[in-house]
């Protein structure tokens, strides 16, 4: 096994080699890439004309056009984070009611809104976007989480994950440079696996320093990677079309220079004259002695001269083929047009639609890889502070902008068809904490129904009721676990009889209660739909109670109790 030296030596020139070309695409996306096609040996024939050399550069300047920002931003602003949720283990087959655990819902509500502070804390509304622009410039961005359980952002370039080579997300080693800005050094960080699984970080202060090495309240490699399904940069394979654009745009600038003005022409003009001092003849330097620039009359010796005038050079042909290449990297980019070029806004609406869906699709596509890198984060910041084995999802903003009242009816359509929670989540995109102050309105609302709005939540006039079981608290009384169930006295059962007296003859065939996907079962047997029952259950709630048990392998199941009177 490689000694830590040996270790962070080969991470050390791996990463060193991988920022050869990384610093290539940060020249692209500062806008300061070198023009491809320029005949730089001019900036060699004036390297010593300083004056010459500055108005050159500034030339050179011009002609860039910056459009990568544009592509990558474009992407990243349709990347919001709206929260995160805990990935839950759900029933087995033989265990259809209990649906999720009670106890476990609740404790996933818990841990979804300490997951939201911590992002809140973290600023990783920020620091996420630095990620993702990191990611989508050079293909690789990079999270880190400290011993402290803190998130943040490392810059790409500066680090390098070793993993396994068929699994990238199998982080076996990775190390990554800092500079202590206050200290004026370099700090190099080592975190590596032994052959135990256990994880070990090691730090060297400075250039030359010794390799300390410690333990890490880590239990995986705490470097977290983000990967483009290609490994690279979304406009890195597109890099010649930027250079073409560029090239155009500054054989533009040199016309506009050099040629569009209409200029003299001379013809005729004497190559030598005879120096009436020495008799020698010498060579006349015209370029000296005429004047330059539009409108410009020359005094012309002999009677041999002949002035015409130049014509305007068309420099239309180049301003189209660049436009004509700015439609192509859009269209390898998938970027839609009107980003890159405004005046393009007002195509078509079934093309701009088109050009929006292509779109979308890449940002679902991009965003995959990096959902895993932030919840691989979430993840670690929660083992490192003492709650292991959490698993989250990223519930990623929608990236159709609708408005409140479209999602509102959405809302309503699907009232009857959805929980109530994945409503708010989902439809109203309500985050964590949202959803919490929804529900003590409602168990606010339970308790004092006076406070209903005529029309609006909790007014029962109208020809259709609504019943809804009490909100459920966890253990500690804290935050609660929705599990709503709505009914409407509309709805009538698909068999005969009343659903109420079933109810209580089947309880009491069974001892009193029974699990209620049983009673349910049974009760579907009979010809009663499932919620006409939930409905009679809901009625006489004074007479059979709902109640939550501990089943086989700690999973709660739900149970109907006949209270005897």
């Amino acid at each position: 096994m490689e000694t830590v030296e040996e270790l962070a030596s080969r991470l050390s020139n791996q990463m060193r080699t991988l920022r050869a070309g990384k610093d290539i695409i940060d020249s692209y996306a500062s806008g300061e890439a070198a023009l491809k096609g320029l005949n730089y040996a001019t900036l060699e024939a004036i390297k010593d004309d300083k004056q010459a050399l500055k108005q050159f550069n500034e030339f050179i300047e011009m002609a860039r056009l910056n459009m990568c920002p544009l592509i990558v931003d474009s992407v990243v602003d349709d990347m919001s984070v709206m929260a995160f949720t805990r990935v839950l283990e759900v029933d087995t087959p033989e265990e259809p009611d209990s649906g999720v655990d009670q106890e476990a819902r609740a404790v996933a509500t818990s841990a979804d809104k300490k997951a939201q502070r911590k992002w809140r804390d973290n600023h990783m509304s920020v620091q996420s976007k630095a990620i993702m622009t990191d990611c989508l410039h050079h293909g690789d961005g990079y999270g880190f989480v400290d011993e402290d359980g803190r998130m943040v952002h490392l810059p790409s370039g500066s680090v390098y994950v070793d993993s396994s080579w068929f699994d990238p997300w199998d982080r076996t080693a990775a190390y990554f440079e800092l500079e202590d800005a206050a200290r004026g050094i370099t700090v190099a960080t080592l975190y590596w696996r032994n052959e135990n699984g256990k994880i070990f970080r090691s730090v060297a202060e400075g250039i030359d320093a010794q390799w300390s090495t410690m333990p890490s309240k880590h239990s995986r490699i705490p470097v977290v990677p983000a990967y483009t399904p290609s490994g690279k940069g979304i406009y890195e394979p597109h890099l010649a079309t930027i250079d073409r654009i560029n090239f155009m745009i500054f054989s533009r600038l040199v016309i506009i220079d050099k040629q569009s003005f209409r200029e003299l022409w001379l013809k005729g003009l004497p190559l030598y004259y005879r120096n009436t001092d020495t008799g020698e003849l010498v060579q006349i330097n015209w370029s000296d002695k005429l004047l330059q620039g539009p409108g410009g009359a020359n005094i012309l010796p002999g009677d041999d001269s002949d002035v015409k005038e130049t014509g305007a050079t068309d420099i239309s042909p180049l301003t189209g083929a660049a436009f004509s290449e700015l439609k192509h990297l859009a269209a390898l980019t998938s970027t839609p047009l009107y980003i890159l070029d405004p005046s393009s806004a007002q195509q078509s609406a079934e093309g701009a639609d088109l050009a929006d869906k292509v779109h979308r699709m890449k940002v679902r596509t991009l965003r995959t890889g990096i959902a895993a890198c932030l919840a691989e984060m979430m993840s670690l910041s929660f083992a490192v502070t003492g709650e292991p084995d959490l698993t989250f999802d990223v519930v990623w903003a929608p990236l159709e902008d609708e408005s409140m009242a479209s999602r509102a009816n959405t809302a309503g359509i699907l009232k009857g068809v959805l929980p109530l929670r994945l409503i708010w989540s989902l439809v109203l995109q309500m985050t964590p904490e949202d959803i919490q102050k929804a529900e003590d309105a409602l168990r606010e609302l339970q308790e004092r129904p006076e406070l209903a709005v005529p029309g609006g939540i909790g007014d029962t006039a109208g020809d259709t009721e609504t019943y809804t079981e009490p909100l459920p608290s966890d253990a500690s009384g804290g935050d609660s676990a929705i599990e709503m169930e709505t009914f409407s006295l509309a709805e009538s059962p698909e068999g005969g009889g009343d659903p109420s007296d079933f109810i209580v003859t089947y309880l009491q065939s069974k001892g009193n209660e029974a699990p209620a996907r049983d009673v349910i079962t049974a009760g579907k047997a009979m010809g009663f739909s499932e919620s006409a029952l939930k409905t009679a259950r809901t009625r006489m709630s004074d007479r059979v109670k709902y109640e939550r048990r501990k089943g086989m392998a700690g999973r709660s199941v739900s149970y109907w109790v006949l209270v005897s009177f």
